[in-house]
């Protein structure tokens, strides 16, 4: 078994938690400990990384990898500050255009936007399609639409996840949705090989000793794969974790805690030591 375990850091509400800038400071202290100590640190969101730097330059701290819409990309921080991609997941743009067309099919008054993060996938410049879809809308049944047909009409090739009932404050894009107001719905559409666990397991087989010990921090719905995944799970406790909870109680090495640098502290003291191993 080797030393050097690898961490994998869900970003909003895990280590980037608004409502206690104290915390995220003490988040990022304890996760700078494990790096220069020798592990591997990844942070892994569902953001883009143009939404990610809006937040990042706040709590500007260096990572070994960083995984990006829920597993669509993978970047590798180099040593001069800078990130290339390693691995990218681009959905094609014929079928980005096909569900647009079924999207706006299922569409009556309610109002809705698509957005397309196709900027993120590009090699020399040249655009080679989307790596997620995200569509905005008022309506919870509209959401469930899009859901359930994506899922019927695209079951071998694509996957989609629904984040229902989202207050308005929660997330950084409803600024820009005019008519959000109160609650709003979130449907997501990725290929079907692009999830968190997917991305840890690309890394894992191509980027480490056998053996590494791997270790998830995360708290919503689509952190479950990664959590099952890795050898340690741990959920930071808030409401919205509670509906994640109930499917990994069988797994071994879970924990519930307050914080990633209470639960680093608590349970692996001696990685943030200099003598940490």
């Amino acid at each position: 078994m080797s030393n050097k375990k690898m961490f994998f850091f869900d970003f909003d509400d895990t280590v980037f938690t608004p409502k206690s800038p104290e915390t995220i400071q003490q988040n990022i202290q304890a996760i700078d400990r494990l790096r220069k100590n020798g592990h591997i640190v990844v942070i892994i969101t569902g953001r883009s990384l143009d939404c990610l730097r809006m937040d990042m330059s706040d709590v500007a701290f260096h990572t070994d990898y960083i995984v990006t819409n829920d597993g669509a990309i993978t970047y590798q921080c180099m040593t001069n500050g800078g990130i290339k991609p390693i691995y990218q997941h681009a959905m094609d743009g014929l079928v980005l255009r096909d569900i647009k067309k079924i999207i706006r099919s299922l569409s009556n008054n309610e109002r809705y936007e698509i957005v397309s993060y196709i900027s993120d996938v590009e090699q020399r410049g040249i655009i080679l399609g989307s790596s997620k879809i995200r569509i905005w809308t008022d309506n919870a049944k509209h959401a469930e639409g899009i859901h359930q047909k994506i899922s019927s009409t695209y079951r071998d090739t694509l996957h989609s996840f629904i984040y229902p009932h989202v207050p308005e404050e929660r997330h950084h894009d409803a600024a820009r949705l005019r008519w959000a107001a109160g609650l709003y719905n979130a449907v997501d559409i990725y290929d079907l090989d692009v999830s968190k666990e997917a991305a840890i397991d690309q890394l894992c087989s191509e980027r480490l000793p056998q053996g590494t010990e791997t270790i998830a921090f995360g708290d919503h719905w689509n952190d479950m794969g990664m959590l099952e995944r890795c050898d340690y799970a741990f959920i930071i406790k808030s409401e919205r974790s509670e509906g994640i909870l109930k499917h990994l109680t069988g797994k071994k090495n879970v924990h519930i805690v307050k914080s990633v640098h209470s639960a680093l502290n608590t349970y692996f003291p001696s990685l943030l030591t200099p003598s940490g191993s």
